[in-house]
């Protein structure tokens, strides 16, 4: 925009629709609008002849003067400023941080929980393991204590007795 109150260029406004032509023209609730009438009332004049930052509620202002010789082009009859608004608190960065800090925080305990519960199931397969090897030992001593006792059950199968006895036997 020119000290005058021309404006050059409007990157708030709306692609399509035709920018105003002066600053009143510019409707109030624009940042820009808000920031050009801050200027204003500090310096007394819409394009200082100094950089200028400003502090506009939730809004950083910068205002520079437009050296038009800085940019290889011949000296301008009108002062040309730029000004730009920045947020100055960055809710949506903050929140998207924020969020991100959650969910990392809810995928950490996923994983601790899944590993847990990996871990879990590791051990009962380790003990369903170890009570079915100690209950197959078991079973398998049982039946060798069993076959032991066959075993002498059979290596001794006679009864000593004396011989008339034996003879006297009808049955054997």
């Amino acid at each position: 925009y020119t000290s005058e109150g021309l404006l050059l260029g409007l990157s708030e406004w709306p692609t399509g629709e035709s920018q105003p032509q002066t600053i009143p023209e510019i409707p109030n609730e624009f940042h820009v609008k808000k920031a050009i009438d801050a200027v204003f009332a500090v310096h007394g004049a819409l394009c200082p002849q100094t950089e200028e930052f400003l502090t506009l509620d939730d809004q950083f202002v910068d205002v520079r003067l437009f050296v038009a010789e800085a940019w290889g082009l011949p000296s301008l009859k009108v002062r040309i400023c730029q000004i730009a608004t920045f947020p100055r608190g960055l809710h949506d960065v903050d929140a998207d941080t924020e969020s991100t800090a959650v969910n990392g925080i809810l995928a950490t305990a996923v994983v601790v929980a899944v590993f847990c519960w990996w871990l879990f199931s590791v051990w009962f397969l380790l003990r369903s393991y170890r009570t079915f090897f100690e209950n197959r030992v078991r079973r398998e001593r049982t039946r060798a204590a069993a076959v032991d006792k066959c075993r002498i059950t059979l290596s001794h199968p006679m009864v000593l007795i004396v011989a008339s006895e034996f003879m006297s036997l009808s049955k054997l």
